[in-house]
């Protein structure tokens, strides 16, 4: 959203010019491509027009013919353009082509969801995981080695049913109901889960934990909203399942489950959940739920559930916070009589972008905006939606290692939340200090390795075999898995 100045945005990472710039661009752009579509569409009708001939009839069936010549064109440009960008989910990068060895995650050898179907953000997620010894480092405390388990798009069985009991069986191979922690994981369309907040989770847990995430699309959120409805089926299956597997076991021996999701995984896991208002906790088995950047879509946000507007949501269960101040505001009672925590900040344009934006003032307009939003910014219809838009964009831009409060990224408020609201262990604040550096730390080594090529992983490995005498790991033969096996 909009800003009055560099002064009031102190550590934003974008700025007022750098939306207009976005906006005059895109504008630009698609003026442009409409000018030329709609004079190649006045091109082509001319010419069936003249083929077809001059009758009355004739003209009309030339101008449905040319009409449906598009229709198809677009539909056909338009479905490649989307599989091209799905594929991105099969192409394995250098620095993530070595399935890992530890048992405890998916893609290791005795794992039954295998690493060459994980998908490009699922092999990311199983090779990035917090150790002892940096949980030692870090906290100056002994830690145990977190469980990560992920199941693919791409994995066998092809349907949401197949994927949660893979899902399921991939927690019970690795020991995950015999953890502390369980944490349920909803992730954003392209597959992709927060690192940041899981690696806060694990040190915080001191390793006892088990994380679970399972993959129910291929693009980029804004391709993959129509996945919502796979995204919520899927998820209230895993959810379901965990509850159905714990009732086999006496409360003593049951792990406190918690539900994390970001962006439009917060959307389909709040959507399951929240269905039956906090009820939907007690009727799952949930413990606490932590949300961050719930989408203004989200079925439970439009309803008044998230304001805690609606019946079916008693006063003080949920809790709305656009920082991690405002939470340690409240009393232990109140803490500890929140369900559900959502970190929404103020000019997270995602939380507040809705077709309702064309032709109604939205309620965080009219009086005090919020924390670096102008109060100033004035509604025009259907401009501001543009606006919103376009700060949406801009709001996903993050720089690595530089955590910061704002728009849509939550990296700055992670590690205090994800200990209140799960309600973990307590930790100094010299160890939330380190872990924050920790965070940052790895933050900025992901996107090293992200950048790493084949030579360099090769280097990289051929010293740490002279170092250690062991290898690491098998890479995979090709640069690229095998896509979905529709015939066995």
């Amino acid at each position: 959203m909009r800003s009055s100045g560099p002064a009031a945005i102190s550590g934003a990472l974008y700025d007022v010019t750098h939306a207009v710039r976005a906006l005059l661009a895109v504008g630009s752009v698609v003026g442009f491509a409409g000018t030329m579509f709609g004079k190649a569409y006045s091109l082509t009708d001319r010419g069936l027009r003249t083929y077809f001939g001059r009758e009355w009839g004739k003209q009309g069936l030339a101008s449905a013919a040319n009409f449906g010549l598009w229709a198809f064109g677009s539909v056909t440009a338009y479905n490649a353009v989307i599989a091209s960008i799905g594929r991105a989910n099969e192409k394995v990068e250098p620095a993530y082509s070595t399935p890992p060895e530890s048992p405890l995650v998916s893609g290791s050898a005795t794992s039954l969801s295998h690493f060459s179907e994980l998908g490009q953000q699922g092999r990311r997620y199983v090779t990035d995981v917090v150790t002892p010894a940096m949980i030692d480092d870090a906290l100056g405390e002994p830690g145990i080695h977190p469980i990560r388990t992920y199941v693919g798009f791409n994995s066998i069985p092809l349907y949401g049913t197949g994927r949660a009991e893979l899902a399921l069986e991939e927690l019970e191979r690795s020991g995950a109901f015999d953890r502390a922690y369980l944490l349920l994981v909803s992730p954003t369309g392209t597959g992709w889960v927060d690192q940041t907040v899981v690696e806060a989770a694990e040190f915080i847990a001191r390793g006892d934990i088990a994380t679970c995430a399972v993959q129910y699309g291929r693009f980029p959120s804004f391709l993959a909203v129509q996945k919502v409805g796979l995204g919520r089926i899927q998820f209230r299956l895993l959810l379901w399942g965990v509850r159905q597997r714990l009732l086999e076991r006496p409360p003593e021996r049951r792990p406190k489950v918690l539900v994390f999701g970001e962006s439009l995984g917060a959307w389909t896991a709040s959507d399951v959940v929240m269905a039956q208002g906090i009820a939907g906790f007690d009727h799952y088995g949930i413990d606490r739920a932590l949300w961050l950047g719930l989408p203004a879509l989200a079925k439970w946000s439009r309803n008044g559930m998230a304001e805690g507007s609606n019946d079916l949501v008693p006063d003080g269960t949920v809790g709305v916070f656009d920082r991690h101040e405002e939470l340690a505001e409240l009393d232990d009672e109140a803490r500890d009589q929140l369900r559900a925590v959502i970190l929404s900040h103020k000019n997270d344009p995602i939380a507040s972008l809705r077709p309702e934006l064309m032709i109604r003032e939205p309620a965080w307009m009219r009086g005090s905006s919020g924390r670096h939003v102008p109060d100033d910014m004035d509604w025009l219809p259907v401009n501001t939606f543009w606006q919103v838009m376009i700060d949406a964009a801009n709001a996903m831009v993050t720089v690595p290692g530089q955590f910061g409060s704002f728009g849509h990224d939550y990296r700055g408020d992670t590690t205090r939340f994800v200990r209140d609201a799960f309600h973990l262990p307590a930790t100094t604040e010299e160890q939330t200090a380190r872990v924050e550096e920790a965070l940052k730390a790895l933050d900025v080594e992901r996107k090293q390795r992200l950048k790493m090529t084949t030579s360099d992983v090769e280097a990289q490995s051929s010293a740490r075999f002279a170092e250690s005498g062991f290898s690491g790991g098998i890479p995979l033969d090709t640069g690229r898995t095998k896509g979905a096996r529709w015939f066995g």
